[in-house]
C-alpha cells in the first residue's frame, strides 16, 4: 500500500512495480481507501496516474465517525494525448467544515484497457 501514498516515485508513464494497481485488469470496479494519520480539513485530492489513466469513477471523503461525502462521481473526463504521459486527476472543493480522516477512490476498470 505504500505505493499509493507519499511523493511520486515513478518517473515515466507505463506499468511499474513501484506503483499501486488493483488485482483485476479490465473488469468490474476496484477501490483504494487511504487513511490520514491525523484528520485534515481538506481542499483537494490529487491522484497521479502513470498507466492507463481515465478510469476514476468516484472520489469520497470520510469523516472520523464514518460519515461519507461524495466529492465527485461521473465518467473520468481524461482524454489520452498523442504521446503517452503521466496524468493527474484532481478534485477541488471549498475547504471542508469537517475533518477528513480517509479518502476513497473508486475505479471503473473496464473504462480504459490495461493495468491501472
Amino acid at each position: 500500500m505504500s505505493e499509493a501514498t507519499g511523493a511520486p516515485n515513478v518517473s515515466a508513464a507505463g506499468n511499474s512495480p513501484d506503483a499501486w494497481c488493483p488485482a483485476e485488469k479490465n473488469d468490474g470496479t476496484a477501490w483504494l481507501e487511504l487513511t490520514f494519520a491525523k484528520p485534515v480539513y481538506a481542499t483537494e485530492i490529487r491522484v497521479r496516474q502513470n498507466n492507463a489513466p481515465g478510469e476514476i469513477a468516484k472520489i469520497e471523503a470520510i469523516k472520523p465517525n464514518g460519515t461519507v461525502y461524495v466529492w465527485w462521481q461521473r465518467v473520468d473526463p481524461f482524454v489520452a494525448p498523442s504521446v503517452r504521459e503521466i496524468a493527474w486527476f484532481a478534485v477541488r472543493v471549498p475547504q471542508t467544515s469537517y475533518p477528513v480522516a480517509k479518502v476513497k477512490i473508486t475505479l471503473s476498470l473496464a473504462t480504459v484497457p490495461g493495468w491501472k
